[in-house]
């Protein structure tokens, strides 16, 4: 990940020389494209699609360095856990007491493998 970083910052210096941007402001998505005046229409598309560009980017850089695999994997224990317990009070079960209680309790253990640093990258 190191390196593609470096790869990116290398660019972002040499797009500022070539173009000669003296700022070197962190804009968000939505600044870039109010900032170039575009149309509205523009300006929305920009921003949509740069916001999935940059997450897809960043799912690929993260999948390729194993980077947040810990967080991604308690995520989804939180998640799966916590749907558990909302979903017996929409859908009809004869111990729906029996499921918020399991899920509360494996909840209670998910933390606290969080707490100890389980999920924590190598």
């Amino acid at each position: 990940m190191n390196e593609t970083l470096q790869l990116l910052e290398s660019e972002a210096k040499r797009l500022r020389h070539e173009y000669s941007i003296a700022s070197c402001n962190k804009w968000s998505v939505f600044d870039t494209a109010k900032a170039a005046k575009c149309d509205s229409t523009y300006a929305r598309d920009y921003f949509m699609l740069s916001s999935h560009v940059h997450a897809t980017i960043s799912g690929i850089i993260a999948q390729e360095e194993q980077v947040s695999c810990g967080y991604i994997f308690q995520t989804a224990i939180f998640v799966i856990l916590t749907s558990s317990g909302y979903t017996v009070q929409g859908v009809r079960t004869s111990t729906p007491q029996m499921y918020i209680n399991e899920a509360t309790n494996l909840l209670g253990i998910g933390i606290k493998l969080i707490r100890s640093g389980a999920f924590a990258d190598k």
